[in-house]
Formats: structure tokens, C-alpha cells, sequence
């Protein structure tokens, strides 16, 4: 079983690690902004304003190649 964070700064540790194979989904601009202020790379916006970005086609392309993180 794979162990959990202990705390914040281990958790971006490891989402950083993860994004290197994975797509990491936030809901908006703000989110994306605070996790690449982190260097947590391959981040997308699926969702804005009422209309869902989740159809483009670069996430689509490289979500169905790669793991997920939402």
C-alpha cells in the first residue's frame, strides 16, 4: 500500500513527481497558476465559466496515453 502525505509540502512533492507522466485537471486559471508556481508541469484547465475546456483535443490526446490526476 502505497503510504499517504504527511503534510502540504510532501503532497506537492509528490503531484510534482506524478506530473511528469500524468495530466493534472483543476477547475480553473487560479488553480493552474498556484500548482505551476510549484513547478507541477502538464496542468489543465477542464472546466470555465460554464463551458467545459475538457474537449481539447491536446488533453484528450495526451489523457488517453497517460494517467489522470483531477
Amino acid at each position: 500500500m502505497k503510504e499517504e502525505p504527511k503534510n502540504l509540502s510532501e503532497w506537492l512533492k509528490k503531484l510534482k513527481e506524478a506530473s511528469k507522466e500524468a495530466v493534472i485537471l483543476v477547475e480553473g486559471k487560479n488553480d493552474k497558476k498556484a500548482l505551476l508556481k510549484f513547478s507541477i508541469k502538464n496542468v489543465f484547465i477542464y472546466f470555465t465559466e460554464n463551458y467545459p475546456v475538457l474537449e481539447d483535443k491536446e488533453i484528450k490526446k495526451f489523457a488517453l496515453s497517460n494517467s489522470c490526476i483531477v
